[in-house]
């Protein structure tokens, strides 16, 4: 496999292209038991069987890029939440005393 540019994120590219290449592949082990892996080469090293299906199952980038975005955005979305609902509850409190006629009119 030839790697992209240097510098230009070639190696991410490689890796990528390397992921999607062996997922196909272990696909197609899976469907053809004769077929089956003894080693593999990644960026001239030697990589096992075991390390064949890890970067086969490994998630994309952008998989891992919304998985980050959901637990950076997480924290902000409670505080929001929590923030609205104290208002939201000063309201339903004053409704309901209203409606109960709990309080003095001046």
């Amino acid at each position: 496999m030839a790697a992209g540019p240097a510098g230009g994120g070639g190696t991410e590219q490689a890796l990528e292209l390397a992921r999607k290449d062996v997922y196909k592949r272990q696909k197609y082990a899976k469907d053809n038991p004769e077929f089956s892996f003894k080693a593999g080469l990644v960026e001239g090293r030697v990589i096992t069987v075991k390390e064949i299906e890890s970067l086969a199952t490994m998630p994309s980038k952008e998989e891992l890029y919304s998985k980050l975005l959901f637990l950076l955005n997480a924290p902000s979305q409670r505080l929001v939440t929590a923030m609205n609902a104290v208002g939201r509850n000063l309201a339903v409190v004053i409704g309901q005393g209203v409606e109960q006629k709990k309080f003095k009119e001046a």
